[in-house]
């Protein structure tokens, strides 16, 4: 159940569209965040993320999870268009989900039949289907402006501004976070940003125990978590997401009941390709 969750959360951050161009269309003048959606328009992404935990004394813990992602657009109405999510995660689950999106991004909706939501509820997981508010890492197919926050009307090289993340998100917790832009280009609407971010606590992902093998037998740790550091780049062309990388280290210390405290170290990364719609 525990690794169900983990994939809904991530078929839902596959939709997740920030800035909403109803939101975007009058201040961005570049149109680097403003999509153009068209019915039947397809795209296509390659995920990855790994958690490591490592220490001396105990074996490293490792997870990884990587798949790939397909969606066509069914209504391409940008206060809430409509999506369909045909996904595979190796050696997990695979399927097809409609999605609408609702609250510039923030909400998606599970759609059973065109025009019919299931449900009308927030919930916290994506399970069962209803409304669900997505804090995911990476952005997928559009910028998420929780993680983003708003850019400024007038981009140029350079031009920065702080995201104060209020709730913890997949790789990290709540912090403060700064953008910057690193290169653009008008004649493509592309850009590239850089964020770089900390903060402490647990993310969304995460519990306050862990397993892991120390001197060849289990053993289950308390983690006590330091500073969370963040920093990645993101491409986008005409508010679609081509590239988005993050790396997110921090010191943990392991609090055991038979080996005391163990210093340790923590690091995560999430990377996301566009890929040509197969």
């Amino acid at each position: 159940m525990k690794h169900h969750r983990r994939y809904q959360a991530v078929i839902g951050a596959a939709l997740v569209l920030g800035f909403g161009a109803a939101q975007r269309s009058s201040a961005d003048d570049g149109g680097y965040f403003s999509y153009r959606l068209a019915k039947g328009q397809r795209f296509s992404h390659l995920v990855a993320s790994t958690d490591s935990i490592r220490g001396e004394g105990f074996a490293e813990l490792v997870t990884r999870n990587s798949g790939s992602i397909v969606y066509t657009v069914l209504d391409p109405d940008p206060r809430q268009p409509v999506l369909d999510v045909s996904f595979r995660f190796d050696g997990g689950i695979e399927g097809d989900v409609k999605k609408r999106v609702r609250d510039s991004g923030r909400t998606l909706c599970e759609v059973s039949g065109y025009g019919d939501e299931t449900g009308d509820t927030h919930g916290d997981g994506g399970e069962g289907g209803g409304c669900v508010t997505i804090t995911d890492a990476t952005s997928y197919l559009f910028l998420n402006s929780l993680l983003w926050g708003t850019p400024p009307a007038q981009l140029h090289m350079g031009t920065s501004w702080t995201v104060d993340i209020p709730q913890a998100w997949t790789l990290g917790p709540a912090g403060t976070q700064t953008v910057r832009v690193i290169s653009l280009d008008p004649a493509t609407r592309s850009i590239t940003l850089l964020r770089e971010g900390r903060g402490t606590g647990f993310s969304t992902k995460q519990g306050p125990d862990v397993t892991l093998m120390y001197a060849g037998t289990a053993v289950t740790a308390r983690i006590v978590p330091g500073l969370s550091q963040w920093t990645g780049y993101a491409t986008i062309r005409e508010g679609v997401v081509v590239h988005d990388e993050l790396m997110i280290t921090r010191p943990v210390t392991l609090v055991t009941k038979d080996h005391g405290e163990i210093r340790a170290e923590e690091r995560q990364y999430a990377l996301l390709s566009e890929t040509p719609p197969g």
